[in-house]
């Protein structure tokens, strides 16, 4: 029995020696498919950053190329500023001009009216303000003068 508890150790020794040794193989293909893992990860993330990164470039470019065109447009616009206004814009930019003159004109005429009309308003608000006086004071006006209560 003494040979047979030998053979069963030795047995159990061997096995536990080979699932130390899977043990040991496991853990390798563990940490090796967690790194493919990670590193797929980062590989992805990478490329998503360096997509966004060209497209931020390109944006920019055209950018660059729109701000190019409007700065060659305003350099034509300021070479030729007769170019800009339309005859129609012409048309009406006249109209407007003949409108400013009329009012301009309509202004002289009522400020001239203005200043007959304000001496006569205050001749009479001179008689209106007298007459609420003298009614205030009990007074009234007879035959031009002012008689007492």
């Amino acid at each position: 029995m003494g040979d047979f508890l030998r053979s069963l150790l030795n047995a159990t020794l061997v096995l536990l020696i080979i699932c130390a040794g899977l043990l040991v193989w496991l853990v390798y293909k563990v940490d090796a498919v967690a790194s493919d893992v990670a590193a797929d990860a980062d590989m992805r993330l990478v490329e998503t950053i360096e997509a966004d990164v060209r497209d931020a470039i390109a944006e920019i470019h055209g950018l660059r190329d729109d701000l190019k065109t409007m700065n060659e447009q305003v350099d034509a616009m300021l070479a030729d500023p007769e170019s800009l206004v339309t005859p129609e814009m012409r048309r009406e930019l006249e109209e407007i001009n003949a409108y400013a003159d009329e009012i301009d004109q309509k202004l002289d005429e009522l400020t001239a009216l203005d200043q007959e009309l304000s001496d006569q308003q205050i001749r009479e608000l001179g008689k209106s303000l007298a007459e609420v006086i003298v009614e205030a004071r009990g007074c009234r006006a007879e035959g031009g003068g002012v008689a007492g209560s």
